[in-house]
């Protein structure tokens, strides 16, 4: 896989878990996903997981406006868009980028986004900050919705 398909696969698999702290530029961003349901699997007391992603060449929030709103532009400052919290709804490849369903409550301005996103390389970890493949994510995820309501 390439990086555009790792990264689809990992914001698809973190759905439900939120954005809460982007650190770095666009050489090498670090983005910690708290998504607890998930990474309590790895160790019960974790709660989140990191993305690095590495040479970023498209990352852009593109807002969902409220009517009322009269300026509306599209915001591409990794430290705006971090104040978010942008909660993960779903993701999908569109052309050679990564778009990601996105809600938010931390504006009055908009309900949420699109999030657009395109990077040369990709790593995840877990919260002790142990890399962690696509494939040992997507099991953690299987495992889950696997036991899902049998406790």
């Amino acid at each position: 896989m390439n990086a555009t398909e790792d990264l689809d696969n990992i914001f698809s698999l973190l759905h439900d878990g939120w954005i809460s702290i982007m650190q770095g530029d666009f050489e090498k961003l670090t983005v910690e996903v708290q998504c607890e349901y998930l990474a309590e699997l790895i160790d019960a007391s974790f709660n989140r997981f990191y993305l690095q992603l590495i040479g970023i060449d498209k990352f852009e929030f593109h807002p969902w406006w409220k009517e009322d709103t009269v300026e509306k532009k599209i915001i591409t400052d990794i430290s705006e868009i971090a104040k978010l919290e942008l909660g993960i709804g779903s993701a999908e490849i569109r052309e050679d980028f990564v778009i990601v369903y996105c809600d938010t409550d931390k504006s009055n301005t908009y309900t949420g986004g699109t999030l657009f996103l395109r990077c040369r390389k990709i790593k995840l970890f877990d919260q002790t900050r142990n890399e962690i493949t696509v494939d040992s994510l997507t099991e953690i995820c299987k495992g889950y919705w696997d036991n899902f309501g049998k406790k």
